[in-house]
């Protein structure tokens, strides 16, 4: 899961961060049998080295957020987005992820967990902060992966900040709201050049609001092309000058600190 994590915005705006990302998120888990306690509706885990569940969400979010927040310290030179220490990083990154993972469709099996997928990505990241090297949110991808079918209820609670059902959709699919209904469930995402006003876009587009009179999704634009958000390029990055370009190691360890 990728929040795009700014220390003075970091408080006030988690629950429309939370969403934002859970909506531009979206699993690619593939079809199976109906987890253990899960909905009738989803499918089951898959894939090698997948696990029946994961450690606590407590154990799996301190190993990654640790580690995060080592490269923060060590590679963010902006002493202003810099925690003053690792510590006071953790203390404020952990238990938002610990609240993320302990989530019902993380518990019941609709969000499957890989183990292996995980630990290389902890590889991936101790090598990269030893040279401060770039490295983004996709060094989390099939950690988790959701698996609820089309059709598949992914309301959310009443109550509390579970959000994971917003993430329980497989391949392809996204948690949309129903028609004159408090109800969400998974369907197909937008196609390029298609309306994007109630559902999220495929993979590799973006929801142009710019567009009149309903915004359409578009294919995410490419390096140096004109861009007035991150989440418009195909990079993660729009510049300072207004043009997609490769993220910076600044970008990604000063504001830019992720977890599963």
């Amino acid at each position: 899961m990728y929040l795009d994590i700014e220390r003075r915005a970091l408080q006030t705006g988690l629950v429309f961060a939370l969403l934002a990302a859970l909506a531009c998120g979206g699993g690619g888990g593939g079809e199976s049998e109906t987890p253990p306690g899960g909905d009738p509706s989803a499918g089951g885990t898959s894939g090698a080295g997948t696990q029946a569940a994961p450690p606590s969400a407590e154990d799996l979010c301190m190993e990654a957020v640790r580690l995060q927040c080592n490269g923060h310290v060590r590679c963010c030179e902006s002493e202003e987005e810099r925690y003053p220490s690792q510590e006071e990083c953790v203390s404020v990154l952990q238990p938002l992820c610990t609240q993320d993972l302990e989530g019902t469709a993380y518990r019941d099996g609709r969000i499957a967990f890989d183990e292996a997928t995980y630990r290389a990505a902890l590889d991936r990241l101790r090598e990269a902060i030893e040279s401060c090297a770039p490295i983004g949110p996709e060094v989390w991808e099939g950690v988790f992966t959701g698996s609820a079918r089309e059709g598949a209820d992914c309301t959310p609670p009443n109550e509390g900040f579970d959000y994971s059902s917003l993430m329980s959709c497989g391949t392809s699919l996204a948690c949309v709201a129903q028609a004159e209904s408090e109800r969400r469930a998974c369907a197909p995402r937008a196609g390029d050049g298609e309306d994007c006003f109630e559902v999220d876009c495929a993979i590799g587009h973006f929801c142009d609001a710019a567009v009149q009179p309903r915004p359409l999704c578009r294919a995410l634009l490419a390096n140096r092309e004109r861009c007035e958000s991150h989440g418009q390029c195909e990079s993660g990055y729009c510049g300072g000058r207004g043009r997609c370009g490769e993220r910076t190691a600044s970008f990604l360890y000063c504001g830019g600190l992720s977890y599963p």
